[in-house]
C-alpha cells in the first residue's frame, strides 16, 4: 500500500485506506469507506474468504464510514438493541445464541456497528444472519450442527444460522453488557460511570488498531463520548470455571425493557 503509516501482520494502513493480505486466502482494499475490492486466490475456500471479510475488513470499513464499531453481538428487543461485548472468549457468541433460545430476535454476532441520527442517538442494524460457536457451546445449548457448518478447514467451529429477524430496519442501542471471566465462582453485575465506562469502551472498539493509521482517533474518542451519553454500561464478570448461562439469562431478561 503506497504511502502506509501503519504496518501490522498481514495488513496496511494509510488515511482512508486498509489493505488486509491473507496468502492463500485473498487480498482485501477497503477504500475510503465506499468501497471493497477483493482478489481472491485460486486456490482459496470460499468460506475462508468469508471469514477475514466479516470480522477485520467489515471493522474497517466501519471505521471509515465514521461509525463505531463494538466487539460485540446483539439483540433486539421491542424499539430496542442490547449488546454483548468482550474479548475474545468472553461468552458473547454463546450469550446471544442463549438469548435467541429464549426467544429474542439476534441482530449481529461479535461485530456491531453503531452509528448517530442527527440528533446524536446511537443506532445499529442486522448483521450477516449467522452466529459462531465452538462445538462445546453448541452441545451445552443443545444446538445441532452439521460438517457443512464449519467456519473453516478443521476448526471445530460453526455457523448457526439466525432464523427470526424483526421488523424494524434500525434500532436504538440502549444497553451495553460487558462480560468479563474472572476466577470467582459467583456472577457479579456493575454499572460503570465517567472515566472508568470510557475505558471500557474503547477497550471494546472492534480493530481499535486502525484507528491511529487512519487519523481517526479523535474521532472514535468522540463517538465513544457521545455513546455513553445516550447507554447505560454494566460490566458482568463470568466465572471462568464455569459459564453459568441460564443464571446469566435470567438476569439479562430482568434488565431489559420488557
Amino acid at each position: 500500500l503506497d504511502g502506509a503509516v501503519k504496518n501490522g501482520v498481514g495488513y496496511q494502513v494509510k488515511q482512508g485506506h486498509y489493505l488486509l493480505t491473507i496468502r492463500g486466502v485473498a487480498r482485501y482494499m477497503v477504500v475510503k469507506g465506499a468501497e471493497v475490492v477483493i482478489e481472491i486466490d485460486p486456490n482459496a475456500e470460499i468460506e475462508d474468504v468469508k471469514v477475514f471479510l466479516y470480522a477485520s475488513v467489515f471493522g474497517a470499513l466501519s471505521h471509515l464510514r465514521n461509525a463505531l464499531p463494538i466487539h460485540a453481538g446483539a439483540i433486539a428487543h421491542k424499539d430496542g438493541v442490547y449488546l454483548f461485548a468482550g474479548k475474545t472468549g468472553a461468552g458473547k457468541s454463546t450469550t446471544v445464541a442463549e438469548m435467541q433460545r429464549r426467544g429474542y430476535d439476534v441482530l449481529t454476532d461479535d461485530l456491531t456497528p453503531i452509528s448517530f441520527t442527527k440528533d446524536f442517538i446511537p443506532m445499529t442494524t442486522y448483521g450477516i444472519g449467522r452466529i459462531k460457536l465452538w462445538s462445546d457451546a453448541l452441545e451445552k445449548l443443545q444446538i445441532s450442527y452439521k460438517a457443512e457448518d464449519r467456519i473453516r478447514g478443521e476448526l471445530e467451529k460453526f455457523n448457526v444460522f439466525i432464523h427470526k429477524k424483526p421488523e424494524s430496519i434500525c434500532f436504538k442501542v440502549k444497553k451495553i453488557f460487558i462480560l468479563e471471566p474472572y476466577s470467582g465462582e459467583e456472577l457479579r453485575f456493575k454499572t460503570l460511570f465517567g472515566k472508568e465506562a470510557l475505558i471500557q469502551l474503547i477497550q471494546q472498539t472492534f480493530r481499535y488498531q486502525l484507528l491511529e493509521g487512519f487519523g481517526l482517533k479523535e474521532n472514535h474518542f468522540n463517538n465513544c463520548s457521545q455513546l455513553l451519553r445516550g447507554i447505560e454500561l454494566i460490566l458482568i464478570k463470568v466465572p471462568r470455571a464455569e459459564y453459568k448461562l441460564n443464571e446469566l439469562g435470567d438476569w439479562i431478561e430482568k434488565n431489559i425493557d420488557r
